[in-house]
């Protein structure tokens, strides 16, 4: 194993931030994703070894209640009504097809499980891929299901189940009617037969599809009837055409309170939509190992102080948001290598956070330095939170070989200037870190669920709650 750089952190303000611990209660679960009920608890979605799931209300403190068995693997969750709804299919393995999904409705005030209504029913033999969309603040907005044209997983041959399974046979949007039953909308799209980047959902309940065909992104609306009432394009030629690169799947959102406008991230490439004056346009496309991009970069004064933004060229997408009017978009070099036993360790490095105004004008690049590696493919990226005009961007680092730690990076969105904490571990080894999508952001303070075993991000699970104040 190559001995791994030190981290040399020397573009920004180090503090150390700690708070004690108690030793953390060890649990058989891991948080797989969460849904915020106020600025104090979540309700969230917990995976088991096997074939189990659980829906749990967790605290600021870490106080986990009234954990909800649930029959089938959760897809995701909504706020519906002032309750919660689970999405679960009945097929716990990934690499087989659903063949009925089923909406679980969960009363927040006594948490429990009120109805389970069967939502969908797979009529066909290929996979169909199912998403729960809600808004920004986490409302039901629809559940899309796209049938594919894959019959069969081959785990020996990825690229052909990608370009297979991103190809779109058929479209169909579920709502829910006020009385908690099913409303099926078959929507007719350009993505039939084209590949498939991407779906958000905005206040209203609309829904844009983002696909790719011929050279273009194609972007359509539709209203909560079905009915395409939008559509916009835009130029971009795409370095895998058929969709095998989990890379080139959309990030995006529509601007809080906009029916209209909204962003996404291609690969490299951010793009803006006004679905009102039927536009779409690009802010920035550069390629892949784009020699003046990189080259860019590399003579900005800001990314000279950086030690981990030479492979500028293995940038991916990490995550896109509005702040109001303010767009957020981050990319993350990411890449792999084989090692001689043939295991293959991940890496991620520096990570590269551009800010736009809301008339969708560059106004600065933030460069968040770090190291971080793992056997297991999991723990990069960040997980960002704004508040009181900074953004907050809590990760994972390697410092010493076969140790972590949690850094958080503090951006100011007025000043522009940028701090660095080295926060709170808790009473947990240093060998294991927290997936950054776990993470829970809460009035005062953060929790995060790392493992505690040999099983991270694997099938024997075991883990803990930590809960850090802010940075």
């Amino acid at each position: 194993m190559k001995t791994i750089i030190i981290l040399c952190l020397t573009c920004c303000s180090i503090t150390c931030f700690s708070q004690k611990h108690d030793h953390p209660e060890s649990n058989k679960w891991l948080i797989d994703s969460s849904l915020y009920l106020s600025d104090s608890t979540a309700v969230s979605n917990l995976v088991f070894s096997g074939d189990k799931a659980e829906i749990a209300f967790l605290d600021e403190n870490g106080n986990v209640s009234s954990e909800l068995s649930v029959p089938g693997r959760v897809l995701g969750l909504s706020k519906w009504k002032g309750n919660v709804v689970a999405f679960y299919a009945d097929q716990w393995d990934t690499w087989k097809v659903i063949k009925n999904v089923h909406a679980l409705l969960i009363d927040v005030k006594t948490r429990t499980i009120r109805q389970d209504q069967p939502l969908f029913t797979n009529p066909g033999k290929y996979f169909i891929i199912c998403q729960v969309r809600n808004d920004d603040q986490g409302n039901f907005g629809c559940f899309l299901i796209r049938t594919t044209f894959l019959e069969r997983a081959d785990n020996s041959n990825r690229p052909k189940v990608h370009g297979l399974i991103n190809g779109t046979s058929a479209l169909t949007a579920m709502y829910l009617s006020d009385d908690f039953h099913p409303v099926s909308r078959s929507l007719t799209t350009a993505l039939i037969r084209t590949v498939f980047f991407g779906s958000y959902v905005n206040r209203k309940g609309e829904l844009a599809i983002l696909s790719y065909w011929n050279n273009q992104i194609v972007a359509e609306k539709f209203g909560t009837d079905g009915q395409l009432q939008k559509k916009a394009t835009v130029s971009f030629t795409s370095p895998d055409p058929w969709g095998t690169d989990e890379n080139l799947w959309a990030r995006g959102a529509f601007r809080p309170g906009s029916d209209n406008i909204m962003a996404f991230s291609v690969y490299m490439g951010v793009f803006v939509v006004d679905f009102g004056s039927e536009r779409a346009w690009a802010l920035e496309t550069p390629a892949a190992n784009d020699k003046d991009y990189n080259d860019r970069i590399n003579r900005d004064p800001e990314a000279k102080k950086t030690h981990y933004f030479k492979y500028a060229g293995s940038f991916k997408p990490d995550c896109l948001f509005f702040n109001g009017d303010t767009l957020i978009y981050s990319k993350e070099i990411q890449y792999w290598q084989t090692e001689t036993n043939n295991t293959t360790r991940w890496m991620g490095a520096g990570t590269m956070v551009t800010v736009y105004d809301g008339k969708f004008q560059w106004l600065h690049n933030f460069y968040l330095d770090r190291y971080f590696e793992a056997f297991l493919d999991g723990g990069y990226r960040w997980s960002y939170k704004v508040q009181n005009g900074k953004l907050l961007a809590y990760g994972n680092a390697v410092t010493k070989p076969a140790h972590y730690e949690n850094i958080c990076y503090i951006a100011d969105l007025h000043t522009f200037t940028l701090g660095q904490k080295t926060m709170d571990w808790g009473d947990v080894s240093h060998q294991n870190c927290s997936e950054p999508s776990s993470v829970l952001w809460f009035r005062d303070n953060l929790l995060k669920n790392p493992s505690m075993g040999l099983g991270f991000f694997g099938h024997h699970i075991e883990s803990c709650l930590v809960k850090i104040a802010f940075p």
